[in-house]
C-alpha cells in the first residue's frame, strides 16, 4: 500500500516536473527559486485550508504555482510567484 501512495505521488508530480524541465531547457526562461511545498505553505498562510491541484504555470506574465484551495464554503484559486514567493492571483467562488 506504502508503494501506491509513493507511486501516486510521483505519477501526481509529473506534470509539475516536466513543466520545469521545459522551462529550464528554454532559453532565457525563469527558473523557480521557491519549491512547490515552500509555495504551498505561503499559499496556505494567506488562505488556510488544503491545497489541491499544483500547477507551474504564467499567471499575468509570472512563473507562478497556481493551488485550489477549499475554505469557508468557497473555492479558492491561489496563485503564488515562484521567483519573489509573492501573491500573483487570489480569486473566490462559491462551491456549487
Amino acid at each position: 500500500m506504502t508503494i501506491r501512495v509513493k507511486h501516486a505521488a510521483l505519477i501526481a508530480a509529473l506534470p509539475l516536473l516536466a513543466a520545469g524541465t521545459a522551462l529550464a531547457a528554454t532559453p532565457g526562461a525563469a527558473v523557480p527559486q521557491m519549491t512547490i511545498s515552500q509555495a504551498r505553505a505561503t499559499a496556505r498562510a494567506i488562505v488556510p485550508g488544503q491545497a489541491a491541484n499544483p500547477v507551474l504555470g504564467k499567471v499575468n506574465g509570472r512563473l507562478s504555482y497556481v493551488f485550489n484551495i477549499a475554505a469557508n464554503g468557497q473555492d479558492h484559486v491561489v496563485g503564488i510567484d515562484a521567483i519573489t514567493g509573492k501573491l500573483t492571483e487570489n480569486q473566490t467562488q462559491k462551491k456549487t
